[in-house]
Formats: C-alpha cells, sequence, structure tokens
C-alpha cells in the first residue's frame, strides 16, 4: 500500500520488484511515471484510482495480465 500523502509514482520506482504482488494507490495519486512498475513479474493485482490523469509509457510492462 502506499502512503496517501504520495501525489506521484516517479519513473521507474518499483522497476523489477518481482516479489509484489498486489498494490493499492490512494486517491491522492495523480500521476504513475514511465515504467513505474515494469519488469514486476509477479504483480498481478493493482488498483488505480480514477484521480490517476496520467499513466507514463510502459508503466506495467512485462506484469502480469489478468481482467476481471
Amino acid at each position: 500500500t502506499i502512503p496517501s500523502s504520495v501525489t506521484s509514482i516517479g519513473e521507474y520506482a518499483f522497476h523489477g520488484c518481482t516479489s509484489l504482488t498486489q498494490i493499492l494507490i490512494p486517491s491522492s495519486v495523480t500521476n504513475i511515471g514511465e515504467c513505474a512498475f515494469y519488469d514486476c513479474s509477479s504483480l498481478s493485482q493493482v488498483s488505480i484510482p480514477s484521480s490517476v490523469t496520467k499513466i507514463g509509457n510502459y508503466a506495467f510492462s512485462g506484469c502480469i495480465y489478468h481482467q476481471e
């Protein structure tokens, strides 16, 4: 879980965190940087609030994709 004081997730912030399986992004976040979660190969659950207005290129590239 990312703290509610965070307003932006920077470029490459979690790049290569292969043990990361889920992420809860708070409504305070408006921007997810380029390659922020790139190659987080175990990431299978992400909650992105409507407050996020920009998601950088390849932000979730290399992650598990599952749509419900």
